[in-house]
C-alpha cells in the first residue's frame, strides 16, 4: 500500500516514515528544503530498514516550484520501490492555486490507499483520490524550529559547500548532454553561419541561439536594438524573441545525471562558454563521470555557498 503524509515543516511527517521505513516500506521525501541524507534541492529515497537509495534533483527549496521534477521523483520511487510498500512524505507549504493542482496531481500519480495529515484537518477533500482511502489528522508532534534565520543560513551554507567540495571545475558540453529544465535546450541550436546572421543583423555580440517552436531564443551580451531583435524573429520565422545574458547561468546550482537515469551528484555553474556550447561547473568530484543529462535548477549562489536567490521558471 502507498502511504501519503503530509503537512508543514517541523510537524513530525518524518518521523512517522521513519517508522514505516524501519518495519518495510520504501521511504520518498519531498521536501526538498530538508532532504535525509541528499543534497539540498533535492528528493531522496531510503529503501526498507531507512537505507539510502538514491536522489533525484529538485532545483529549488518550494516544492510547488518544479512540479515536473515532484513528479519524476514519484515515477522514479515508484519504479524503484516496485510492488513493496511506498510512503511518501510531502510539505504543505500553502494551499494557493499552483499548489494545489500539484499536490491533486500527485495524489492523482500515487493512487495512497493511506493519508496521514499532520496538523492540517479537513484535507480529504484533496488527498484522497480513490474510494476508501483512509484519511488520519494527527496532532504535530516536531519541535518548532527556534534557530534564528542566520543560523539556518549559515547551516544551509555548510550544507551547499560539502556537496561542492573544494570546487573541481569541469567543461560539460551541451551538445552531448541533454540540458532538463530550462529554456536552453528545448530548441534546436543555431549553425555556426545562422550565428553570424544574427550579428550581422544587429545581435552583435550573441553567442548561442535556438528556435524552439515559434520562439527565437537568444544569449547574448550588450543591450540590442530593438529594432534588430524584431529583424532577427522574422529571419527565422518566430514570434516571439527570448534574450539571455551569459552572466544569467553563473552561481545556478545543477543536478547531474548519468547514462543509467541516476542523479549522481549536483554542481554550482560558474562559467558559461557557451560559444562553444560548453557550461563550466565546480563540484566536490575531481573525475567527473560522463554527463547523459544536465538539470538546471532555479537557485543560485555565491562562491562562498551564500543563497542569492531564484530565477524564475523558464529564465534561463
Amino acid at each position: 500500500m502507498t502511504t501519503l503524509i503530509v503537512g508543514p515543516a517541523n510537524s513530525g511527517k518524518s518521523g512517522i516514515a521513519r517508522e514505516l521505513c524501519e518495519a518495510g516500506a520504501w521511504w520518498l521525501n519531498l521536501s526538498p528544503a530538508s532532504p535525509q541524507f541528499g543534497p539540498l534541492g533535492s528528493a531522496d529515497l531510503c529503501a526498507p530498514g531507512n537505507h539510502q537509495s538514491g536522489f533525484r534533483f529538485i532545483g529549488t527549496m518550494h516544492l510547488q516550484r518544479a512540479p515536473l521534477e515532484a513528479l519524476d521523483a514519484i515515477r522514479w520511487a515508484k519504479a524503484q520501490s516496485a510492488d513493496a510498500g511506498l510512503v511518501v512524505e510531502m510539505p504543505i507549504a500553502s494551499l494557493s492555486a499552483v499548489p494545489v493542482h500539484l499536490y491533486r496531481h500527485v495524489v492523482t500519480s500515487l493512487g495512497p490507499g493511506r493519508v496521514v495529515s499532520t496538523g492540517i484537518e479537513g484535507l480529504d477533500w484533496l488527498m484522497c483520490a480513490q474510494h476508501g482511502c483512509e484519511f488520519e489528522v494527527r496532532a504535530p508532534e516536531g519541535a518548532s524550529d527556534t534557530r534564528s534565520p542566520s543560523s539556518t543560513n549559515a547551516q544551509r551554507r555548510a550544507a551547499i559547500r560539502s556537496y561542492l567540495g573544494d570546487g573541481h571545475q569541469h567543461e560539460v558540453s551541451i551538445r552531448t548532454a541533454r540540458v532538463v529544465g530550462a529554456r536552453i535546450g528545448s530548441g534546436l541550436a543555431l549553425e555556426t553561419g545562422e550565428l553570424e546572421e544574427l550579428r550581422a543583423m544587429g545581435l552583435n555580440e550573441a553567442v548561442y541561439g535556438e528556435v524552439d517552436s515559434r520562439t527565437l531564443y537568444v544569449v547574448t551580451r550588450g543591450e540590442p536594438d530593438p529594432s534588430a531583435v524584431t529583424a532577427c524573429t522574422d529571419r527565422f520565422g518566430c514570434r516571439d524573441a527570448h534574450l539571455v545574458h551569459p552572466r544569467a547561468f553563473a552561481g545556478l546550482i545543477v543536478g547531474l545525471e548519468n547514462s543509467h537515469g541516476e542523479h549522481f551528484a549536483i554542481a554550482r555553474v560558474v562559467a558559461s562558454k557557451l560559444e562553444e556550447c560548453v557550461l563550466v561547473v565546480e563540484s566536490s568530484s575531481k573525475d567527473l563521470a560522463p554527463v547523459f543529462a544536465l538539470h538546471l535548477g532555479l537557485w543560485k549562489t555565491d562562491d562562498l555557498g551564500n543563497e542569492i536567490g531564484e530565477v524564475r521558471r523558464w529564465q534561463v
